[in-house]
């Protein structure tokens, strides 16, 4: 059995390997932004030259009907492209980041930097690399409950506050200043059912220290609580 284990774990570590010679981090880096760019280069560059910031820029994009219309199209073909390339890269992109022994820090709570200021510029001070979750994974559950003008500027204002790391993921040092990655959980069906799990566990538990009584499932609680509003 344990012979059985070890040779596993030589298997498992050997494909990492195999995965991480096969493709660098640079480079799926590099042809990350090359398709951002593609998408959003020319916006980004009138942004740039204006002074811009990627919420007004966006925001003024769609005040044109005409303009919202015509974007339509190219920002959900945009969002289902970048959702395969994920899906056809991800392991070598998680794997690279994993088994680096760099220090890391993970931007959560919003779909991204907001694009007012570099978060680079504070989290470098601590960590030696910033991860950023792509925030077209993120969004992506959301955009079928939008309008057309809300896509176009949402997709817009994301592809516009990505090419502001742009320079930084791409810079030619040793260990990476920034990276964009895809969230496991909004890729993969099954760690995404297992974070659910947990986050539903941990909610019961805090329900029943915060009302001094158990609940056995979410349904429950969700009854318990709705017996507020009456």
């Amino acid at each position: 059995g344990r012979v059985r284990s070890l040779l596993t774990f030589i298997a498992y570590q050997a494909d990492r390997d195999e995965w991480k010679d096969a493709i660098s981090l640079r480079q799926i880096q590099e042809a990350y932004f090359e398709r951002v760019a593609h998408a959003f280069g020319q916006p980004y560059e009138l942004l740039v030259k204006g002074k811009s910031n990627p919420y007004q820029f966006s925001d003024w994009f769609v005040s044109e009907a005409g303009r919202a219309k015509d974007a339509v199209q190219m920002c959900d073909d945009f969002v289902t492209q970048t959702l395969e390339f994920w899906n056809n890269i991800s392991d070598p992109t998680w794997i690279h980041l994993e088994d680096s022994i760099d220090s890391k820090a993970v931007f959560t709570g919003e779909l991204f930097p907001d694009g007012t200021s570099n978060i680079a510029s504070s989290t470098g001070i601590y960590f030696d690399t910033t991860i950023l979750p792509d925030p077209f994974v993120k969004i992506s559950p959301l955009l079928t409950h939008m309008s057309e003008r809300e896509r176009v500027r949402e997709v817009l204002r994301l592809g516009l506050q990505v090419l502001l790391y742009k320079e930084l993921a791409l810079a030619n040092v040793s260990v990476p200043i920034v990276a964009i990655l895809p969230d496991r959980h909004g890729l993969e069906e099954q760690y995404r059912n297992f974070i659910r799990h947990c986050a539903e566990e941990n909610t019961l538990s805090h329900a029943a220290g915060l009302f001094g009584r158990p609940f056995s499932e979410v349904g429950e609680l969700v009854n318990f609580l709705q017996s507020f509003n009456k």
